[in-house]
Formats: C-alpha cells, sequence, structure tokens
C-alpha cells in the first residue's frame, strides 16, 4: 500500500544523493526546475493568472467593444437624452483541466546512484506535462485570433523585412484597439526556431541587439529588444502552422486560471502555472512512484489583442 513520503533525510557535507530528492519534496521540486528542457511560450503569450481554488472555473467576457452602439449627441435645453443600448461582451466559461504522468523509480537504481536515469525520467514526466498544457494555450490563441497581415517577403529572403514586418503588425493592433476604445501595447512576438534565429540576425544588424545578448538569445530561445520594447520568444517547430508569426499584447490577450488541488505536491517554481511534482514510497514494490501534474486551463478575452503575420517562413 502506498505511504506518504517519509521526513527528509539528514545530509553529511554537501552530498546530495538520490534519496534525498525523493525523500524531500522541495529537493525533488527544485531538481525537476533543473532538469527542465521544454521551451514553453503559454504563459509568455497569455501573462494574466486567476487561481480558481475552490470552483475551477473562470467566468469571463471576451471584449467587443467598449463604445456605445452609436456616438453621444448634443442635448438642447429641456431635451431627451438619446437613448441606446449597450451590448456586453460574450460570456465564456472556462473549466480547469489536470494533466498528468507517472512513473516508477526503483530502489536498485536509487542505491546503485543512477542519478542519469534518475534525471532523464523526470525530465520526461515534466517536460511531457508542460508541452501538453503548451499545446492547449497554443490552440486557445490560434482559435481566437484571427487577424492577418502578410509579410513582404519570407524572413530569410534578401528581400524579407521582417523587422519591418512586425512593427506594421504591432501598429494594426494598436489601431484595432483605438477602433475598440483600448489601449494596446504589443510587447511579444513568437515564432518558430528558424524564423527566431532569422529575426535575432535582423535585430543584431539594427543595433537593436548586441551579438552577446543575441549568442544568450539563441541559446535559451528569447531575447528582449530594446530598439522595439518587445519581447521575442522561441516556440516549437510547428508554431504558427510554421509559416506565422504571432505578434500580441500579452497584457491584454488573456489569461490563465489555476487551481490548487492540494495533495501534497510541490511547485517547480514561484509561478502558480509551474508544474506540480509529488514523490509516493511504494514500499510493497521496494520502490517510488512519482507523479507530475498541471492543474490549469487558458482564456482568451481580447482577441484584437494579437495578429499573425503570414508567409513569415518557406
Amino acid at each position: 500500500m502506498a505511504t506518504s513520503s517519509p521526513a527528509a533525510p539528514s545530509l553529511t557535507g554537501t552530498t546530495l544523493s538520490i534519496d534525498a530528492y525523493l525523500n524531500n519534496p522541495k529537493y525533488y521540486a527544485r531538481a525537476a526546475a533543473d532538469f527542465q528542457l521544454t521551451r514553453p511560450i503559454g504563459g509568455v503569450l497569455l501573462k494574466g493568472r486567476l487561481d480558481v481554488t475552490g470552483s475551477g472555473a473562470a467566468l469571463f467576457e471576451q471584449i467587443d467593444s467598449l463604445f456605445a452602439e452609436q456616438p453621444a449627441e448634443v442635448v438642447d435645453q429641456l431635451g431627451d437624452y438619446p437613448l441606446v443600448t449597450t451590448g456586453n461582451g460574450t460570456p465564456s466559461v472556462a473549466q480547469t483541466i489536470k494533466n498528468g504522468l507517472a512513473t516508477e523509480f526503483s530502489d536498485e537504481l536509487v542505491a546503485r546512484g543512477r542519478f542519469d536515469e534518475f534525471k532523464r525520467k523526470t525530465q520526461k514526466l515534466t517536460n511531457s506535462v508542460d508541452k501538453l498544457f503548451d499545446t492547449t494555450c497554443i490552440t486557445a490563441v490560434s482559435s481566437a485570433v484571427t487577424a492577418t497581415t502578410p509579410a513582404t517577403a519570407t524572413f530569410d529572403n534578401a528581400s524579407g523585412n521582417g523587422f519591418r514586418d512586425i512593427q506594421v503588425a504591432a501598429a494594426k493592433i494598436m489601431e484595432a484597439g483605438d477602433a475598440l476604445g483600448v489601449s494596446y501595447n504589443p510587447d511579444v512576438v513568437a515564432c518558430r526556431p528558424l524564423i527566431f534565429a532569422y529575426v535575432v540576425e535582423q535585430l543584431v544588424k539594427l543595433g537593436a541587439l548586441d551579438k552577446a545578448a543575441a549568442l544568450v538569445a539563441n541559446a535559451t530561445g528569447i531575447a528582449y529588444s530594446a530598439g522595439d520594447g518587445m519581447t521575442y520568444v522561441r516556440a516549437n517547430a510547428s508554431f504558427g502552422s510554421g509559416t506565422k508569426v504571432l505578434v500580441a499584447d500579452s497584457n491584454m490577450l488573456g489569461s490563465i486560471a489555476t487551481e490548487d488541488l492540494g495533495g501534497g505536491y510541490q511547485r517547480m517554481g514561484d509561478d502558480p502555472l509551474d508544474t506540480e511534482v509529488k514523490t509516493i514510497r511504494e514500499d510493497k514494490n521496494d520502490g517510488w512512484h512519482i507523479q507530475a501534474r498541471k492543474v490549469a486551463v487558458p482564456f482568451v478575452t481580447d482577441p484584437a489583442a494579437g495578429i499573425w503575420i503570414t508567409g513569415a517562413g518557406a
């Protein structure tokens, strides 16, 4: 029968063994964060956070317009005010979903110090949970954001101008906001790896990014350009059907609702969106049962806060 994890063992010197990780939820959560290899961008595109612990659902409205259906009019003395209807946004409910995965780790592997196996199993768990949720986020954004603008040419083409195309896309978002009475400030650009490499190269040529920062960007998949105030993020190869680039106001586009179900899980970081992990001692099987989960749901409230640049890649 499964039992809860025992108290953390005492450590000698600075050596942290596999057994110590498995016995202490905080140690294991920190290790899982260090092992993480994926490049989730859902939390970057949807920066809003909402705690729905206790209900598991978020009620929200998509913004349609902040203006009435007709303009205001001059009212004469003792005259009647024009009567106008003011519609509401479309109400929707987002229900949290629990994504999870589990694996086992035998006492033999622990005793033999198979840290490589421990690391691999942990990576597969957390990366798989992150990947599934990130796909959910991207699907939500892709289905909600329908505005497009064509690229001058593919970003790798000599006649192309990716930086200009991005600025045009940002301007169109601002214009869309003006029409709705909302102040949009586009701040993020997301694209697949190959397009990301071309964009970073153009930023260096324009002087918006120095070479050292470009090396860091290509290694980490994220770059901040002081030239236009944009954060550039590298998604997976299938993002935007492979040829599209997303420009968005991440503070207005939407949010992610999270739910804390308890149960002795430990988050891998300070963000409520971080994956939760748990280790359970299985005495009957002489081993450990390791679980990873994420309980959350993404939702888009302002589709006009994003736009796709089409034809950016070959």
